[in-house]
């Protein structure tokens, strides 16, 4: 394969082709799935050495991110809540009109998680651990407490 520049004369239309082809397939993808991968290293909360680089840390998924959740109970075969776990940058995670929250760093890929339920005083704690881009796991009083994957619409 010929370089590019050392063609006389390139293929104009061969390159617009490939190009407009290229951003076809980049509008077609969700902007969500774009845009949520951009994961934040948070230094909310447990302790952050400024001179890590940025690829040292395992990554938590909290940049406008929507998770499907299902009780452990049910086990990884069981039906997901139709309310998505959101959690933004900002260090705040809610569940709809269920139940909101605030998440801090607890470890390099796991975050504690404390909730209030709506119209209510009732309160919970729990951590989610990160195992991929894509799944969590959920731990209560060490115990496994829910499941989830990423939602992408």
């Amino acid at each position: 394969m010929k370089a590019f520049f050392s063609s006389p004369a390139p293929n104009f239309k061969r390159w617009m082709t490939l190009c407009t082809l290229g951003v076809t397939l980049l509008v077609g993808l969700p902007l969500a799935a774009v845009a949520q991968d951009a994961v934040i290293p948070s230094t909310r909360g447990g302790s952050h050495d400024s001179h890590d680089s940025h690829r040292n840390h395992k990554k938590i998924f909290v940049n406008h991110t929507k998770w499907m959740v299902k009780y452990a109970e049910s086990g990884r075969k069981g039906n997901y809540h139709p309310v998505p776990w959101v959690f933004s940058p900002n260090g705040t995670v809610r569940a709809g009109n269920l139940w909101q929250g605030v998440w801090h760093r607890k470890s390099k890929d796991t975050i504690r998680v404390v909730i209030r339920m709506n119209n209510s005083s009732a309160t919970d704690r729990f951590d989610v651990q990160f195992t991929s881009s894509s799944e969590f796991t959920a731990y209560k009083n060490g115990r496994v407490y829910r499941y989830a994957v990423r939602k992408y619409r």
